[in-house]
């Protein structure tokens, strides 16, 4: 699949994030020429999974390099997906700095169909949750995320996570040096 993606979008693709977060060996990725994982999400998601005590920080794991899924610091809010679609954009903002304020990276993630109007799909169940799940995809969810994005960029905050992968070793080995 990945040879088959890469075709379409015409791009090497060099990470890789588990579905439903699940880690997967690290040999594996390395084998199918990823350079990093982001399979962890360091916080608590309750009937998901309980990752409230992972580090945040970007680290080796076995062949890749590990970067964690951003959380606020300490009481590791998670402000990606449906945070992100689901509350104001201060929310999104407000966290980013504050994760800022203890790492030197933010990585959040979002899944394809969120930019797809789901609304306008004829689902069979409806309820709370679900409408939670849906609301504000497709157009609404560009549109916030493009200001969010031009907002990273205003504070000289974006870039791809490969670039700064290769920023942190250059530096690393200006250290060495």
């Amino acid at each position: 699949s990945k040879e088959e993606i890469e075709k379409r979008v015409q791009c090497n693709i060099q990470g890789f994030r588990g579905p439903g977060f699940r880690i997967p060996k690290p040999e594996v990725l390395k084998a199918l020429g990823m350079v990093y994982d982001s399979s962890l999400h360091p916080t608590y998601i309750p009937t998901k999974y309980n990752n409230i005590t992972k580090s945040r920080k970007v680290q080796k794991y076995g062949a890749l390099v590990e970067i964690p899924i951003s959380v606020v610091p300490l009481i590791r809010l998670p402000f990606s997906w449906l945070w992100f679609r689901n509350f104001p954009m201060v929310y999104a903002k407000y966290c980013t700095v504050l994760n800022n304020a203890t790492s030197d990276f933010t990585l959040l993630y979002f899944h394809p169909w969120e930019f797809d109007d789901l609304k306008r799909q004829k689902w069979g169940c409806r309820g709370f949750l679900w409408n939670f799940i849906i609301r504000n995809t497709g157009k609404v969810m560009e549109q916030k995320l493009e200001k969010y994005v031009i907002w990273a960029k205003e504070k000289g905050r974006f870039k791809t996570i490969i670039s700064y992968l290769d920023e942190k070793e250059r530096v690393s080995k200006e250290h060495e040096q």
